[in-house]
């Protein structure tokens, strides 16, 4: 993966989730469009005990103000997280904060709020 020194503009963002929302035909969006991806791998850095951290992951939905991740620990709420995501041929470096995380088996998935600079 790539890595990238700048934080991917919201515009951009934008760009890169909108040919995606056209063909999620789930029903079971609550909010905003999500894209499956399933396969697009995560590198997730956070501060934890005063300590960095960067893990690995996977991510399994993209929407315009979110992202689902499939991470092997959890990240607790309200932690500010930045996450560079391998997006099919292109890589992003995003902001956001830990919204909530769940336990599932194996593993636990982690909702993020982006965060985008004015």
């Amino acid at each position: 993966m790539e890595m990238l020194s700048e934080l991917t503009p919201q515009q951009r963002w934008m760009e890169i989730v909108a040919p995606f929302e056209a063909i999620d035909g789930h029903e079971y969006r609550r909010t905003s469009p999500r894209v499956g991806l399933g396969i697009g791998g995560v590198q997730v850095a956070f501060v934890k005990d005063s300590v960095p951290r960067v893990i690995r992951g996977t991510a399994l939905n993209a929407s315009p103000g979110g992202l689902l991740l499939r991470l092997a620990e959890p990240i607790e709420t309200h932690t500010l997280i930045t996450v560079l995501i391998n997006f099919e041929s292109e890589n992003a470096l995003l902001c956001g904060t830990v919204v909530h995380s769940t336990q599932t088996v194996g593993a636990h998935k982690v909702g993020v709020k982006l965060q985008f600079p004015a």
